[in-house]
């Protein structure tokens, strides 16, 4: 932590049980967000041909238009109300709430008017081929009738995992997905629709996806809550609408600049490869959605924890969780890129590419393109990052020279290398952007040496002030938390009547905490920070979330009144308590 008087016997164990409890529903989550483009590449590949192929790929920049609304006001809202709960201020957390279902409603149906009008000159911007037009015109022509739909219901379900609904969220976008890939085996099957079977069974798979938010709707046990007096006040609506999309706006610039990468990059290849490049970039493309679900689990697993510690300030859980989402996250991409290189022609097998040309091609693109991975994964996890820390700046950055670069780098290259510089320029970019990424930090250490210290870029300045103990105990050795705290506050000097009323006070609290938590957690990991400053000591106490209740909450806040002050808690499933000792 690099401060000064900190004591840290704390472990991750608590923190890593709570990354695990949101990785695999996130992974499940992120798959369903590009899934639905991988199935419906191999099937349409397999069942149409590779013209079809093609055109859900050149429909991919239409796709990720949905997606980046979804992401700006979704993940945007998720982490100012994470940082919210972090901060204990439940009616903010309400009004953002509030605003961000409003307006994916509204822009979701202002797309679908939009993309009625103006269909024609949407298919002439997809792309240029002529014979490729008729099958991206009957793709489109379904797929924007689910507009509202597409983005609606990835965007709430941002909102669900902050509000520890992260099984629910996942299981609505899993269910989209199956439905989506049983209805691309009917439509463009025994019912002959062809392309557009493949859109109208998107549509359909997020039809039931909305469906399956009802429950969640008429929950009793949610936290967010709709604010009715927002909607009276429009230029409020309007302010929280401006500080969601800053919030959210490096990720949705990232989706932005992805659809302006694969539009630019499907010209490039076209001019210099033609139909055959074409395929390839399509595979390489379905590949990189495909690790992508790893890449997002997971960075969106990382966001609404770090969110919440952000938020109570708690540094070292953040180093905590960062550190588990970075060893996760090189695990899959070292994998996945192994994968790529020993494997290329049985993987364009799967896609149903078996036409020489076109595997001739493939399989160098694939092996050059897998070398990205490693350098995607380490950038879209930075760019998260700081997008939840509030460096909006570097996080835009990163978004910008990850999403941009490669295009320049892809059109100089392919004049010297032809097609195979085209698949080296994504290597490139990245390197770029790590590179960026070093020389930020390194400025702002040399200009703030005290404030950041690591490439993290905590704010060291906005600790408390004064000697500050972490440490981790269950409940079966919780005794042994007790002694560390014993010596902490006599090291300290505090007076013996203080130092008991501490003891005393977080005994009860922690009876409360073992009490109530359900049998499978009985010897979970309960986490305890104590700030000692200049006039009260603050200790922070956090436990799993379940078995809590309101009874019991006030039966320890009448207990405790008389000698501190006490505040309960709840955020991303974690039960917090903050007691607050007088010193005077």
């Amino acid at each position: 932590m690099n401060r000064s008087n900190h004591t840290a016997t704390r472990t991750s164990a608590l923190l890593d049980s709570k990354y695990w409890e949101f990785f695999v529903p996130t992974i499940l989550m992120a798959m369903t967000l590009t899934m639905s483009i991988v199935v419906d590449s191999i099937i349409v590949g397999n069942m149409l041909g590779a013209d079809a192929l093609a055109a859900v790929n050149l429909v991919m920049p239409l796709m990720m238009t949905y997606n980046t609304v979804a992401v700006c006001l979704g993940l945007g809202a998720a982490t100012l109300i994470s940082v919210a709960k972090g901060r204990r201020d439940p009616n903010y957390a309400n009004i953002v709430f509030t605003t961000v279902l409003f307006f994916l409603t509204f822009i979701g149906v202002s797309l679908l008017a939009c993309q009625v009008s103006f269909i024609d000159g949407i298919i002439q911007v997809l792309t240029r081929e002529p014979s490729l037009r008729p099958l991206v015109k009957s793709y489109v022509h379904v797929l924007m009738y689910g507009t509202p739909l597409i983005v609606i219901v990835p965007g709430l379900a941002y909102c669900l995992r902050v509000d520890g609904q992260v099984k629910l969220a996942s299981t609505v976008l899993i269910i989209s997905n199956l439905v989506n890939l049983a209805l691309d085996l009917v439509f463009m099957g025994p019912l002959h629709l062809g392309i557009a079977g493949s859109s109208l069974a998107t549509v359909s798979g997020y039809l039931i996806g909305a469906l399956c938010l009802l429950p969640y709707v008429f929950s009793k046990t949610r936290t967010l809550r709709l604010v009715p007096v927002a909607f009276t006040r429009g230029l409020e609506l309007l302010r929280e609408l401006v500080t969601i999309v800053k919030t959210g706006f490096p990720a949705a610039m990232g989706s932005i600049l992805i659809t302006f990468k694969i539009l630019c990059i499907n010209h490039i290849v076209l001019a210099v490869a033609d139909k055959s490049g074409m395929v390839a970039f399509s595979v390489c493309i379905s590949c990189l959605s495909f690790v992508s679900m790893f890449i997002s689990g997971a960075a969106q697993a990382m966001t609404p924890i770090v969110g919440v510690l952000y938020g109570e300030k708690d540094y070292l859980g953040v180093r905590f969780i960062v550190r588990r989402a970075v060893f996760t996250l090189m695990i899959a991409s070292i994998a996945a890129t192994l994968l790529l290189e020993t494997a290329p022609a049985q993987i364009l097998e799967i896609f149903g590419v078996r036409h020489a040309m076109d595997i001739a091609l493939g399989i160098p693109a694939i092996r050059i393109f897998s070398l990205s991975l490693i350098g995607t994964s380490t950038t879209f996890l930075s760019m998260y990052y700081y997008m939840t820390t509030g460096h909006t700046k570097l996080s835009t950055a990163i978004a910008v020279v990850q999403g941009a670069a490669v295009v320049p780098i892809a059109f100089g290259l392919s004049r010297f290398m032809g097609i195979s510089g085209v698949w080296t320029a994504f290597s490139l970019a990245e390197i770029v952007t790590i590179l960026m990424i070093a020389v930020w930090y390194l400025s702002l250490k040399r200009k703030n040496p005290g404030k950041y210290q690591s490439p993290l870029l905590l704010d060291l300045e906005k600790l408390p002030k004064g000697p500050c103990l972490e440490t981790t105990g269950t409940g079966e050795g919780f005794a042994e938390v007790l002694h560390r705290v014993d010596d902490f506050i006599e090291s300290r000097k505090t007076s013996r009547e203080i130092a008991g009323t501490v003891q005393s006070a977080i005994r009860d609290t922690t009876a409360v905490i073992f009490t109530h938590i359900s049998g499978q957690e009985q010897a979970g990991h309960v986490d305890l920070k104590m700030d000692v400053l200049e006039d009260k000591i603050i200790v922070t106490l956090r436990s799993k979330g379940r078995g809590r209740s309101q009874s019991t909450d006030a039966e320890l806040l009448e207990k405790l009144g008389k000698t501190c002050d006490i505040e309960c808690s709840q955020a991303i499933g974690f039960n917090n308590y903050t007691v607050t000792f007088d010193m005077a």
